[in-house]
């Protein structure tokens, strides 16, 4: 099945990226051993490792799709500069984003409620963590805490883009269709976060958007914005109050849940149109 630029990613395999996945695994097993040598707290060495962590990653991801465009006689020049580019809107592009937040917050109350009432523990964990947002302290901001912010806001949207939009979402369909390449890649991006539901369909019009505009630039900006508007509100509400209390409780689920269930059946109302009228042009074979 072709895509807006599946050419550059025919010949790249999904398993070949085994092996920067083991090495990743295996290079945060030093991190942790070397940070472990030092005398810190625990969650400073904490914010550490999860920095280290995330760059070791990104820069495996990108390294990757960068050497086997290369073999194959691309870059990622070909990639970001479609001759097949069509620009959109900006207040098309702002109801997208309008959408994603929604639906990001709305998903998380509706996954992780159910869950804390079996498992609270685990969820109390995730919750107390999500988004990473605990380890940046703007109390006491430092270099560790400004480095995994730019990870967060930056970085990572820009591989995350290349990687699972740019080639997960055209390997796969064009070994099967773009339905299945649309879910699939989106799927495997959800597991990559904690908050699964919300980011498969972050994933789902993330892919929506690269298919309407044939280029990432649009879905990268999208991702910045969305990483990085929960950064802005907590300093924002740091400053307005004098103890800011930096994550979300299990009893703020409870107290949120109603409301949050009917924003998660309304904004995703609005993926499952927007996603129909898009994907349909691809998955259903032309005369």
């Amino acid at each position: 099945m072709e895509t807006p630029f599946s050419e550059p990613f025919k010949k790249i395999k999904i398993r070949h990226f085994i092996p920067y996945a083991v090495l990743w695994f295996v290079l945060t097993i030093g991190a942790e051993f070397i940070v472990g040598i030092f005398e810190i707290s625990s969650s400073r060495e904490e914010a550490i490792l999860k920095t280290i962590n995330g760059l070791l990653l990104y820069s495996l991801m990108l390294v990757f799709i960068v050497r086997k465009l290369k073999k194959n006689g691309y870059s990622l020049r070909t990639v970001f500069f479609s001759r097949d580019f069509e620009k959109i809107k900006i207040h098309h592009l702002l109801f997208i984003l309008f959408i994603l937040i929604i639906f990001s917050i709305s998903s998380f109350y509706v996954s992780y409620y159910p869950v804390s009432l079996i498992f609270p523990d685990f969820a109390t964990s995730v919750v107390s963590k999500s988004r990473g947002l605990d380890s940046f302290d703007i109390k006491n901001i430092t270099t560790v805490n400004i480095i995994y912010m730019m990870t967060i806001c930056f970085i990572a949207p820009f591989v995350e883009e290349i990687f699972f939009r740019g080639f997960l979402l055209n390997r796969l369909a064009q070994k099967k269709n773009m339905v299945f390449g649309l879910i699939t890649s989106s799927l495997l991006f959800g597991l990559f976060h904690d908050n699964v539901l919300g980011m498969f369909g972050f994933g789902i019009v993330m892919s929506v958007l690269l298919l309407r505009t044939k280029s990432l630039h649009y879905s990268i900006l999208c991702h910045m914005c969305n990483n990085t508007i929960p950064y802005i509100i907590k300093i924002g509400d740091s400053f307005g109050t004098d103890e800011y209390e930096s994550t979300l409780t299990i009893a703020s689920l409870r107290d949120y849940f109603p409301i949050m269930f009917i924003v998660f059946i309304i904004s995703i109302s609005l993926i499952i149109r927007y996603t129909y009228k898009t994907v349909k042009n691809f998955a259903i074979p032309q005369e």
